[in-house]
């Protein structure tokens, strides 16, 4: 089984889950402290860059924060310890209300999906004692580089699973993991549409998935594969479509801001890329942060998964329509 996307698709966090599900969970958690704080990091300089460049700071509520903001995002970004005055001062930052009111009214888009939930926490996390928890693990995000291999034990078969950095300058690397009859999950970030590539500012994520999506599923070496879709970052969707509409993406959207209505016109945009196949897609919807939907999930997929490789010629290609009705209900 190989975990193919983009960056920030989900992949990396499927993996962990993995590791919970099958591995008895996740060893040496403090070993994840580093991750957690560049990720507040990570979030409060998005904020801080955001008032800095609008002009914002006459409406924080505490005069002078700008400087010792800007101060904290250019000497502590990327360190392995938060200080109590470095937790302090994020803590008072996200907790003013002009702040949030940007956020709420999406006036201002995280580049990461978790930053609030971190931001949210950041009394806990910025304890002398703290110990990342599973969550926090699982929610925490890095660049991921490379291959990464791994072997779970799932309904008493061995299957490898193989982890790769959706980084447009890892994806060369991944024909090297292509093998006849495996099964390909490609995983998309629902929320892609309303945000921009890292490396290309002017493109929107969900316009290199769909382009990644169409070169990956209808590659020669791939055509005798099984594939799936796993659609994650359900929940921050139905937050992000009534703030972002999703024509302001697709010129051609005419439906409603609503979570069926976007989900099915990405569903249906990813499936439309599909010119011919000799084996089904089918698409599910998964909280990739909730370790009981990605257990029953995966517990799904290998079992389509050995169904279809021994009577794919019975097959039609189509939605995995149970799956994504149970999240539009």
């Amino acid at each position: 089984m190989t975990l193919l996307g983009s960056s920030g698709s989900g992949k990396s966090t499927i993996m962990k889950q993995m590791d919970i599900i099958y591995q008895g969970g996740i060893s040496e958690k403090n070993r994840y402290q580093q991750l957690v704080y560049e990720n507040i990091y990570s979030a409060i300089a998005d904020v801080v860059q955001h008032m800095n460049q609008n002009q914002y700071w006459s409406n924080f509520k505490y005069k002078g924060y700008e400087n010792i903001a800007n101060k904290i995002v250019s000497e502590w970004n990327c360190r392995a310890t938060m200080p109590d005055h470095v937790g302090i001062v994020i803590e008072e930052i996200w907790s003013d209300s002009f702040v949030r009111s940007l956020v709420n009214l999406g006036k201002f888009v995280f580049s990461c999906d978790s930053s609030e939930y971190f931001l949210n926490n950041i009394s806990r996390i910025g304890h002398p004692s703290y110990c990342p928890s599973d969550e926090d693990i699982i929610r925490g995000w890095c660049t991921s580089t490379g291959i990464y291999t791994q072997t779970f034990n799932i309904k008493s078969a061995q299957v490898e699973v193989i982890d790769t950095s959706g980084a447009r300058s890892e994806r060369r690397k991944w024909r090297h993991c292509f093998q006849p009859g495996m099964l390909v999950v490609f995983c998309v970030a629902l929320t892609d549409y309303s945000q921009r590539l890292s490396e290309d500012k002017s493109a929107s994520r969900m316009t290199d998935s769909l382009q990644l999506f169409k070169d990956i599923a209808n590659s020669k070496e791939l055509l005798e594969s099984s594939m799936i879709i796993i659609f994650t970052k359900a929940d921050h969707l139905r937050e992000r479509i009534e703030k972002t509409p999703l024509s302001h993406s697709f010129v051609d959207y005419t439906g409603e801001d609503t979570f069926e209505a976007a989900l099915s016109y990405i569903a249906n945009r990813y499936l439309s890329l599909v010119v011919s196949r000799t084996k089904p897609i089918y698409t599910y919807v998964v909280d990739a942060t909730n370790t009981e939907d990605v257990r029953s999930t995966f517990s799904e997929v290998y079992v389509e998964y050995m169904i279809t490789s021994f009577r794919f010629e019975n097959k039609e290609q189509s939605f995995h329509n149970r799956t994504i009705l149970e999240h539009v209900q």
